[in-house]
């Protein structure tokens, strides 16, 4: 079976692009459409990112506080996508030809139970970098531990449950801001922030593309 997740992932840009057109809350003017559209004729993971991050810069300027988070959030999902094809690719040897069902659902929880641990360890260290625990030291626990539990879990299942718990939990950054008010340097916090919700769209991006892997072998 030749698993290819580069069209998963074009598959993906083509729906959040048409989500984005769709939705009358941006005011996308014709020349950002076309741009979007045209974007989905790129041939390859790396000028698809490319491409979405060169219209982020040409755009991110623009005075709608909601478009530019949006912006900024579907090219942190898509630069995950793109390193992800870039990790899939050398893990399986260049899309290796894999016959056996078993032998590939086992090999894909292994490439995704690895992700994950590297992504949770990544930003425990970060979180450490802060000064969370002085703070809000009951957030930082919060947050400490769920991490902690989705690397002690062994199964990919397990694990993505235990991503789904974090995502619910930074679900509304106001909630987790307002619990950081009048508290430590504004700078700081920002940061803190921007990269909680950053890998909170790398967590989501990775659960979406998990649910279409599983999909794609279930259809073969």
């Amino acid at each position: 079976m030749n698993f290819n997740i580069e069209e998963l992932i074009f598959d993906f840009y083509k729906r959040d692009v048409k989500g984005l057109l769709s939705n009358k809350q941006f005011k996308l003017n014709f020349s950002q459409k076309k741009d979007l559209i045209s974007i989905t004729k790129s041939d390859d993971c790396k000028k698809l990112f490319d491409k979405i991050n060169d219209f982020f810069k040409k755009n991110i300027w623009i005075n709608e506080y909601e478009l530019s988070l949006m912006l900024t959030l579907i090219t942190q999902r898509y630069n995950y996508f793109y390193q992800t094809e870039l990790e899939w690719n050398k893990f399986f040897e260049n899309k290796l030809f894999l016959e056996n069902g078993n032998n590939l659902r086992e090999n894909i929880s292994i490439f995704f139970e690895k992700q994950i641990n590297l992504f949770s360890n990544n930003y425990l260290d970060i979180l450490n970098g802060f000064s969370l625990n002085i703070w809000n030291k009951s957030l930082y626990k919060s947050i400490q531990e769920i991490f902690k539990s989705i690397i002690n879990e062994r199964l990919l299942d397990q694990k993505l449950n235990k991503i789904k718990d974090f995502i619910k939990f930074v679900k509304n950054t106001k909630n987790i801001y307002s619990s950081l008010e009048c508290i430590g340097i504004e700078v700081e916090k920002q940061k803190f922030l921007s990269n909680t919700n950053e890998i909170k769209i790398v967590f989501q991006s990775m659960i979406d593309l998990v649910d279409s892997i599983k999909r794609k072998i279930e259809l073969n």
